[in-house]
């Protein structure tokens, strides 16, 4: 698979729009203890406690290297995907353009 294809990207956007999920969910930027104690009790999405949390990177998730280089991947792809399809269609455009004025000049 291309890394300029159009699947490509909306593959991306929706891993990044997924991985956004639990930043809004937990509180980011709390300290340790916090994490602990409010996911002590009850595991938080009945799967993790506090200490996964932290393990995870959840409480930082909007700066942690694994969210920042989905984000690197998904702007790569879009230029990828930008450059190819839409650029060679300007220059048809262009063309086109061109020809037209060049028509009514004639006519």
């Amino acid at each position: 698979m291309e890394r300029s294809d159009i699947h490509t990207c909306i593959g991306l956007n929706i891993n990044a729009f997924l991985s956004l999920a639990p930043g809004t969910l937990i509180e980011q930027g709390q300290s340790r203890e916090f994490y602990i104690q409010k996911f002590s009790e009850d595991r938080a999405f009945g799967i993790f406690n506090g200490d996964w949390v932290l393990r995870l990177n959840l409480d930082h998730m909007y700066t942690s290297p694994g969210f920042l280089g989905l984000l690197v991947l998904l702007a790569l792809s879009l230029i990828a995907c930008t450059s190819t399809r839409q650029f060679p269609l300007v220059k048809v455009a262009r063309r086109y353009t061109l020809l037209l004025l060049l028509l009514e000049l004639f006519i």
